[in-house]
Formats: C-alpha cells, structure tokens, sequence
C-alpha cells in the first residue's frame, strides 16, 4: 500500500511540473525545454504548402465594410491591407496569416479567434480591439498600439512586440513564450496565468503588474522593476532575478527553486509558503 502511495505521489508531482511548465506555441503540445532555439512544434509539417491566396481583394474588403458586412471566418492569408482604416471591423476568426497590416486602423475591431501567424502589423492601430484567443505566432506588432486590448489566451509565441503600447491591455492567459520584452513599460498589466517561459525581460517594468499564477520559469528578469507586483503562485523556476526590485511583491507560494535573487531588493514582499529550494540569495537585500 505504502508503495503504491509512494508512485501515485511521483506521478502527481509530475504532473504539476508538466502543468507549471505549460507547453509555447500554436498547439500547446510543446514543452519548452523540448524545443530547439524555438522552432516548429512538435508534429509541425516543415514541407506544408504556404497558405491559399485571398479570397478577397484590398478594394473588396474596404468596399465591404465601407458598406457596414462582416469578413467574419473571411480567408484573407497574404492580403495587403496595410493602412488601411477598418475601425471597429469584424474579423473573428478571420484567416490573416502572412498578411500585412503596418499602419492599418484596427482600433476596436473583432479579432477574436483570428489567426495572423506571421502576419506584419507594424505600427497598427489595435487600440481597444478584441483579440481573444487569437494566433499571433511570430507576428511583427512592433511599434503597434494595443492599449486596452484584450489578448486573453492569445498566442503570442515569438511574436515581435518591440516598441508596442501595451497599456490597459489584457494577457491574461496569454502565451508570451520566448518574448523579448526588455526595458518595456508593462506597469499594472494583468497578465493572469499567462505563459512568459524564457522571456527576456532584463530592466522591464512590472511595477503593479498582476502576474498570479503566471509561467516565468527561466525568463531573464534581472534589473526588472517588479516593485508591489502580484506573483501570488507564480512560477519562477530557474528564473534570473538578479539585482531586480521585488519590494513589496506578493511571493505568496511562489515557486523560486533555482532561481537567482542576488543583490535582489525584497523589502516588504511576502514570501509566505513560497519555494526557495537551491535559489541563490547572495546580496539580497530582505530589510532595511
């Protein structure tokens, strides 16, 4: 019985490390530490056959919502819409992929359950636009304005956020993968549960920001202003928190194994219940 005890406990253990190191990509079925340097999913087809031409033309999709229709489910993979003014259009689940937008107006459009897989979005208006769910792998939203967007469960991985206004926006569930996020201003976004493994985010600012339950094992957080953030159950396995300022961060139960806090400022935070097996402390400064 005690043995039998013993195995249940092993699988449940790891299960939970399967489930805390959520899989990056298009289909979730992919862990992190079985990806090399980011590339295809697992099962991905390397020789697929690039996506079918558009279904439409740029004159015909402005003419269509210049006239008030949907492109809802529209098939518009490699379309040139780029500044474009399609403000409030409705595009869910619409099929972008390799499309390029740069400059387009999407502001407060529908693009819940879109797929814009390696679309080019550079310097778009998304200000307050649905994107739900939708497949923003490898896109290029550099300098893109997505605040007040709604990103819930979007897939992000490997997309280009350089420069992007993100305030007010919403990640939460959100796969934030392998991201380069450095010296961005995330101050006060939620970011609930989102998947930020690997991330690079050395001197971003997460001031505020609610990150409970989020995945940021082995992201680079070194310098990272995370003073007053909510990691409440967060996973920061193998995390670099070198010399970042976590004062008056909730840590509640946080998992810290492995993680460095060296010369980490932890005035004030709450560290009730977290794991903090083999982290490395030299230098952290605990109080004044």
């Amino acid at each position: 019985m005690k043995t039998v005890v013993r195995r249940l406990t092993a699988v449940l253990a790891i299960s939970a490390l399967a489930s805390a190191a959520i899989a990056c990509g298009a289909s979730g079925d992919v862990r992190p530490d079985e990806q090399a340097a980011y590339g295809e999913p697992a099962g991905a087809d390397a020789g697929s056959s690039p996506a079918p031409p558009a279904e439409m033309t740029r004159e015909q999709v402005e003419e269509r919502v210049g006239a008030g229709g949907s492109l809802e489910f529209a098939k518009l993979a490699g379309i040139d819409l780029s500044g474009s003014r399609l403000p409030g259009v409705d595009l869910e689940g619409a099929s972008l992929d390799s499309g390029s937008l740069d400059g387009a107006d999407l502001s407060r459009a529908n693009l819940s359950g879109a797929s814009l897989e390696n679309a080019s979005l550079r310097n778009a208006d998304l200000q307050g636009a649905d994107l739900r769910g939708a497949n923003l792998r490898d896109a290029d939203l550099q300098g893109a304005d997505l605040r007040g967007a709604d990103l819930e469960n979007a897939n992000l991985f490997l997309a280009d956020l350089k420069g992007a206004k993100l305030a007010g926006a919403n990640f939460t569930g959100a796969d934030l993968c392998g991201l380069d996020l450095a010296g961005l201003d995330l101050s006060k976004l939620n970011l609930t549960k989102a998947r930020m493994s690997d991330a690079r985010l050395r001197g971003a600012n997460l001031t505020g920001a609610v990150l409970r339950d989020a995945v940021l094992a082995q992201a680079d957080l070194r310098e990272a202003n995370l003073r007053g953030a909510d990691l409440f159950l967060a996973t920061l396995r193998d995390a670099d928190l070198e010399s970042a300022d976590l004062r008056s961060a909730d840590l509640t139960r946080a998992n810290l194994r492995s993680a460095s806090l060296k010369d980490a400022a932890l005035e004030g935070a709450d560290l009730s219940g977290a794991v903090l097996d083999d982290a490395v402390v030299a230098g952290t400064i605990l109080a004044n």
